[in-house]
């Protein structure tokens, strides 16, 4: 081999060199990614403390001091469009009463307006008897143990209307539930917590109990020890602070616990410290990043329901003047008044029509052959006659 066929090998190595990725471990510091993921974290739970801080001023002082003022200010005015407002609905209901009746029967106003009176004034003759129900007789012989459960399972529909339903009777949950995302992870961990229930109960057979691998027994002793220290933290009998917050940590905490869900554990504990301001190195940056997007969505949430509470006449009411309260006061008078007005022309325009069903149809002294207007009903003979 020659001297420059040994340069040419010596360069295309050297190159080849450079150009080749390289494999060795690069050392990051942390410490100014940290610094900077704790710095955002802090100021996300800031902003969520002021949005939160808005919302319960509003709920807590402009609310009530508004309805207070609102009822001393304008409490003859409420009464007089409440009482405009019930007798025009309930002429209004007595017209769509009348015009269901005409139409079903195929008679004259005159006709409906006294059937609809009378039922009003007996409801108990108008009662429709029960109709006769689907004799059970047969199904005395069912044995209660030849129960399908896949025959009677839930569909998704019914789950989400028992979910809905739920939903109703906690309302901080319900709140939380506004958020697409949110919805979606709480109507699944109910299915699952339902199908579990439900299964438990259609089963009449005992399985015996399976024995649990070391793994498992080590993943669950660490789901016990991180609920334990959450318990401490967000539990109401221990906790020193009230808020929806807690509450919502709390019942998340509860069904992860239940899922032996130690990843859900561990990011809650994390959120739980980063409001305490606690940032200690046991706490990875991926912990601190995941609990600052939940601080993230909740300041969303918040923020939307102040959107909507601005729009309320009561926002702000507790900070306002005597002036701009006097204001107010001559701007709601003249509204409550225009109101009045608006019901009372509805009830003269309605009583109105109620009188003109009310009166008898007038009786023709002309001879005519009924046959011949046979197309028509009582209100269209009197058109055509006079």
């Amino acid at each position: 081999m020659n001297k420059s066929t040994k340069k040419r090998k010596a360069a295309y190595l050297q190159s080849a060199k450079q150009s080749s990725p390289s494999l060795e471990l690069v050392i990051l510091d942390q410490k100014p990614i940290r610094k900077k993921v704790i710095s955002s974290c802090k100021k996300t739970i800031k902003d969520l403390d002021k949005a939160r801080s808005e919302l319960s001023a509003f709920e807590t002082k402009d609310i009530p001091e508004y309805n207070r003022w609102f009822n001393q200010n304008f409490d003859s005015e409420l009464s007089d469009v409440k009482v405009a407002h019930e007798k025009a609905g309930d002429a209004y209901r007595l017209i769509q009463e009348i015009e269901e009746i005409r139409n079903k029967y195929s008679i004259s106003y005159y006709e409906a307006y006294k059937l609809a009176l009378d039922k009003r004034k007996n409801p108990e003759k108008y009662k429709r008897e029960p109709k006769e129900e689907d004799n059970y007789e047969d199904y005395e012989d069912d044995d209660p143990n030849d129960y399908d459960a896949e025959e009677h399972k839930f569909s998704e529909d019914d789950l989400l209307k028992i979910f809905k339903n739920f939903l109703r009777s906690n309302p901080d949950l319900e709140e939380m539930a506004k958020n697409k995302k949110n919805f979606t992870i709480l109507f699944e961990k109910f299915k699952q917590e339902f199908n579990r229930k439900d299964r438990k109960s259609s089963s009449t057979k005992q399985q015996e109990p399976r024995e649990k691998p070391k793994s498992e027994m080590g993943i669950i002793e660490q789901v016990k020890s991180v609920y334990r220290m959450l318990a401490r933290k967000l539990h109401p009998d221990y906790r020193k602070e009230e808020g929806e917050h807690y509450e919502i940590l709390w019942f998340e905490a509860q069904a992860a616990y239940k899922s032996n869900n130690l990843e859900k554990l561990q990011t809650l504990l994390s959120q739980c410290n980063a409001y305490e301001g606690n940032f200690s190195e046991e706490f990875s940056i991926y912990q601190i990043v995941t609990a600052k997007k939940n601080y993230g969505l909740q300041l969303k949430t918040v923020r939307s329901r102040i959107k909507l509470a601005k729009k309320d006449p009561a926002w702000g009411f507790s900070k306002i003047s005597h002036k701009e309260a006097k204001s107010k006061t001559v701007e709601i008078k003249n509204r409550l008044k225009r109101e009045l007005t608006d019901h009372k022309e509805n009830l003269i325009h309605f009583n109105e029509i109620l009188k003109k069903w009310s009166t008898p149809p007038i009786k023709s002294k002309k001879s005519y052959n009924r046959n011949q207007y046979s197309g028509f009903d009582d209100d269209d003979y009197i058109t055509f006659l006079f």
